[in-house]
């Protein structure tokens, strides 16, 4: 179950935290690590992507514009629109494209609320990405849910 630990510091059993949830001793330090270099045709830096699908207990919706960038292994985007006033989130990709993430946004609401999510991506015909989510709250009622997000196609001047 998450903790509320502060990012990085070790709780009693030596297990450090990240974004929120402890995890154990040795899965914690690969992903408190810097960047390390990963194997992988996935680069998500600088690439935009817009919900296509989400559950009813879901706040994200087809006006969310996420704008995401990478370094090494670790991915962060920054998000708004529709219902979402500010969010942000921060995954660690495999090697198959695979995101492991958390996030945090604030609703036209005024809720601040938390989630984690697991996103697998698909390869579409014209070479965008296409990512099926499965996420869960973190707050609120911690309802789960499933979303689909897909690459924003670049509009060539001319």
């Amino acid at each position: 179950m998450p903790t509320a630990i502060a990012a990085g510091d070790p709780d009693r059993n030596g297990a450090h935290v990240y974004t929120g949830v402890r995890f154990g001793r040795n899965r914690a330090r690969a992903q408190i690590n810097r960047p390390r270099k990963l194997m992988t045709k996935r680069n998500l830096d600088g690439k935009t992507f817009r919900s296509l699908a989400n559950t009813p207990n879901g706040d994200v919706g087809a006006e969310t514009l996420f704008h995401y960038h990478q370094s090494g292994n670790i991915v962060s985007a920054e998000y708004s629109g529709g219902a979402i006033v500010t969010g942000h989130l921060l995954a660690v990709i495999d090697g198959d494209g695979r995101l492991d993430m958390r996030y945090h946004h604030l609703n036209d609401q005024g809720e601040l609320m938390v989630g984690r999510c697991v996103s697998i991506p698909e390869a579409m015909p014209d070479g965008r990405l296409r990512y099926h989510e499965t996420w869960q709250w973190l707050t609120g009622d911690q309802s789960s849910g499933q979303s689909t997000i897909e690459e924003v196609a670049v509009q060539n001047a001319g």
